[in-house]
């Protein structure tokens, strides 16, 4: 009974261990906020990269490049139509 209760006391360990190694960069990333506009240009690269197509009106470039911006910190600006 003691040894299973050992085994997990350091299963758990283990694991918050490993999840603070994990949370680190992302609180780094965090601190480091770039402009929108270095934003939109580092998301349209990535959107150019990896979406096919050249319609850039298409759902999936859209949905792409609002979870990018979403990614730095910011949302699509809504369009002036």
């Amino acid at each position: 009974m003691t040894s299973l209760r050992l085994c997990s006391i350091a299963t758990i360990l283990a694991s918050a261990a490993a999840l603070t190694f994990v949370a680190l960069p992302s609180a780094e990333a965090a601190k480091k906020k770039i402009s929108y506009d270095d934003a939109w240009a580092k998301c349209q690269q990535d959107v150019r990269a990896n979406v096919p197509g050249e319609n850039t009106a298409s759902a999936p470039r859209y949905a792409r490049a609002g979870a990018c911006m979403k990614k730095y910190g910011y949302r699509l600006k809504k369009s002036s139509m």
